[in-house]
């Protein structure tokens, strides 16, 4: 079987590890511009609580400046957050990941689709610890829609949908796409994953979760059960 990962919060701990770093970065560079937000502290508090409910950091910062009453700080902020990452930035794996990658390697075929800028993502996943060489195909882009990149993907390494499982947090972006497809979808309920349940969700949409997990071992016996079949 093939299986697509998607990187952020599903792989690595985006959320955990490199937001909350970025979003005091971006604040700081904020109040520097002239962004008033009295406590410093108190503000990233807020910053931070806003962040856990939010679908992304964009959507953090703007909501956080609306409080504030001043969204001229907006682009600032943003270009702080999805900036680059310096080369020794720390970066960490999902809890065993990179054992249940190194498993699942053994018996099938491994694929990554990730959105984003191709050189920061390649570096999160370098130092997460994670061995490039264990996927057969690696593919990362800004344009944000992922079907075409599935597409590819299942032509180029022969496998057809219903032989393929993606793994994805965000059901939108990571799952939808796979799902019109003929994949077999993993909700994986991490980081932004968790800000939307599926019972919050569309039934639209939520009908192209075939699974949810809150641990990637999962995905282990989710395998065995179509090996049974």
């Amino acid at each position: 079987m093939l299986i697509i990962f998607d990187l952020d919060d599903t792989l690595i701990d985006t959320t955990g590890s490199i937001t909350p770093v970025k979003l005091e970065q971006a604040l700081s560079k904020m109040v520097e511009a002239g962004l008033h937000v009295g406590d410093f502290q108190e503000a990233l508090t807020v910053l931070k609580r806003l962040d856990t409910a939010a679908d992304s950091a964009s959507q953090t910062l703007l909501e956080f400046l609306e409080i504030m009453n001043d969204k001229k700080f907006y682009e600032i902020g943003h270009a702080e957050v999805y900036g680059p990452l310096p080369q020794d930035f720390p970066v960490y794996p999902i809890d065993q990941a990179i054992d249940l990658l190194l498993d699942l390697s053994l018996e099938h075929q491994l694929a990554l689709v990730s959105m984003g800028n191709p050189a920061q993502q390649m570096l999160k996943l370098k130092n997460a610890g994670i061995d490039s060489t264990i996927f057969s195909k690696i593919c990362i882009s800004e344009d944000r829609d992922k079907k075409p990149h599935y597409k590819i993907i299942l032509e180029e390494l022969g496998f057809a949908p219903a032989q393929t499982l993606v793994c994805g947090d965000r059901v939108k972006r990571d799952l939808s796409p796979a799902k019109e497809l003929g994949c077999i979808t993993v909700h994986m309920q991490w980081g932004r994953g968790l800000s939307s349940p599926l019972s919050s969700l569309p039934h639209c949409i939520a009908r192209d979760v075939d699974h949810v997990i809150k641990n990637l071992r999962e995905i282990k016996d989710i395998l065995t059960n179509y090996d049974k079949q």
